[in-house]
C-alpha cells in the first residue's frame, strides 16, 4: 500500500493528471458525494479529498481560485483533523476498490499543507506541477467563481500565481525524490515522454493508458492537448492592455518566473 497525492495548484492540469492516473489498475481514487456531483452538475469525476472529509476542514472559507492570498490561513495546522480526514479517504477508498494498492487524492490547496501532511502519511509520492504565470492569470480570469471581480482583483491573482511557482520550489526542495516534478506545458506536449518516465519514478505508472478516452470536469476528451497561447491570445484581444497590468506584477519576478522554465511576455 502506498499514498499518491497530487501538488498541482486550481486550473494547472490537476483534473487531467488525475484522469490519466485512474487508468492505472492499482490506482484507488476517491468517490465524490453524492451532493458534490449534484453541485458540479452531475460531474463524478470531480473528485477532490477535501470534499471527501469536509468535516476535518476549518476556517477555509476563503477567496476560491487566489488561496494564497490567504496562506497564514491554509497553511495553520489548527485548520484541520488530520486523524479524521485520513479516517474519511481510507474508508472512501475501501468503497471504491477494496483491491487498490495506490491510494490517490487530489487537492489543490494542499500545496500550502504539504509539510504538515507528510506526519500522517510518510512516505507519500507526489506528482507536482506548475503552469505558465500567464496562462494561469487567463484561466483564473475565465473561470471566475464565488463573486470574483478580476479586473478588479488583479493584485490579488497575480500575487496567487507568483507566490504559488514560490511555494512549489518550496515543495520540491522539501520532497526531494518522493516529488515527480514538470511542468502542465512540458506533459501537455509530450505526455509519452512524462509516462515513461513516472514509471522509472514509480513503476506501477507504466500501464497510464494515453489511448484511452478521459473526462475533465464532465468533458470527454480523446488527446492532449497544449491550448495556452490560443486561449492567451483570446484573453489579450478581448481584455486590451491586460498584458501591460500583468506585467507590472511579473516584470520583477522575472528571475522566478524563469526558473521554470518560463519567459516575460
Amino acid at each position: 500500500m502506498s499514498y499518491l497525492f497530487l501538488a498541482i495548484p486550481n486550473f494547472c492540469g490537476s483534473t487531467l493528471v488525475h484522469s490519466l492516473l485512474k487508468t492505472v489498475p492499482e490506482v484507488v481514487s476517491l468517490i465524490p458525494p453524492k451532493e458534490t456531483i449534484k453541485f458540479f452538475g452531475q460531474k463524478s469525476d470531480f473528485t477532490e479529498g477535501n470534499v471527501c472529509a469536509y468535516n476535518g476542514y476549518r476556517n477555509l472559507n476563503g477567496p476560491h481560485s487566489i488561496e494564497a492570498n490567504m496562506e497564514h490561513v491554509y497553511s495553520d495546522s489548527n485548520n484541520y483533523d488530520w486523524n479524521y480526514i485520513k479516517g474519511k479517504w481510507h474508508e472512501n477508498w475501501a468503497n471504491s476498490n477494496p483491491y487498490g494498492t495506490i491510494f490517490m487524492q487530489k487537492t489543490p490547496a494542499d500545496i500550502f499543507r504539504i509539510n504538515m501532511m507528510l506526519q500522517y502519511f510518510p512516505e507519500c509520492k507526489w506528482i507536482l506541477s506548475v503552469r505558465n504565470p500567464y496562462t494561469y492569470v487567463e484561466s483564473i480570469f475565465r473561470k471566475a467563481t464565488f463573486r470574483m471581480e478580476p479586473i478588479r482583483q488583479l493584485d490579488q491573482i497575480c500575487f496567487h500565481v507568483l507566490r504559488t511557482m514560490e511555494i512549489q520550489l518550496e515543495n520540491k526542495r522539501l520532497l526531494k525524490d518522493a516529488a515527480y516534478v514538470m511542468t502542465y506545458e512540458s506533459f501537455a506536449n509530450d505526455p509519452k515522454y512524462h509516462v515513461n518516465a513516472m514509471a522509472e519514478w514509480m513503476p506501477e505508472l507504466s500501464q497510464i493508458d494515453l489511448k484511452s478516452s478521459f473526462l475533465v470536469k464532465g468533458v470527454r476528451q480523446d488527446s492532449i492537448m497544449n491550448n495556452n497561447e490560443a486561449r492567451f491570445d483570446t484573453f489579450t484581444s478581448v481584455i486590451p492592455g491586460i498584458l501591460n497590468k500583468i506585467n507590472q506584477y511579473f516584470i520583477p519576478m522575472e528571475h522566478l518566473i524563469n526558473q521554470w522554465g518560463y519567459e516575460i511576455k
